[in-house]
């Protein structure tokens, strides 16, 4: 199977987030990008375009303390525009200073060579810790 083009698109992204370059994140993002963060966390919501995805890394940013947040695994399948990552979240909650740990997945879709959404799943939220 050929490599898929998307991988690198994701990769960078997801550097691009963890680095703030918005620059970055503007161009990689599709004028119709959705983050579809899920109920089980204190920022639930959907996030449209760029400019909404870098406000949720703001309120993200709010809410923890990053010690580690980084992908473990990629998974692809036959259709290049959907690649599934699995990430590691080791963090504080900034409101109470209790620690925080998930795994989650993130569902990936691409259009045009750009991210198209995002949909992070995760294992435990700070609504329903472990």
């Amino acid at each position: 199977m050929a490599a898929n083009p998307n991988l690198d698109v994701m990769q960078r992204f997801i550097a691009a987030a963890l680095s703030g370059d918005a620059d970055t994140l503007r161009t990689l993002a599709h004028p119709d990008f959705l983050l579809h963060e899920g109920s089980g966390m204190p920022f639930a919501g959907t996030f449209a375009g760029a400019d909404g995805f870098l406000a949720f890394l703001g309120v993200f940013m709010e809410t923890f303390a990053i010690q580690k947040l980084e992908p473990v695994r990629t998974y692809t399948c036959d259709d290049a525009d959907h690649i599934a990552c699995e990430m590691e979240l080791v963090a504080t909650q900034n409101a109470d200073g209790t620690p925080f740990e998930s795994t989650l997945v993130e569902i990936w879709q691409f259009r045009d060579g750009q991210v198209l959404s995002v949909k992070p799943h995760y294992f435990h939220s700070p609504l329903h810790p472990a």
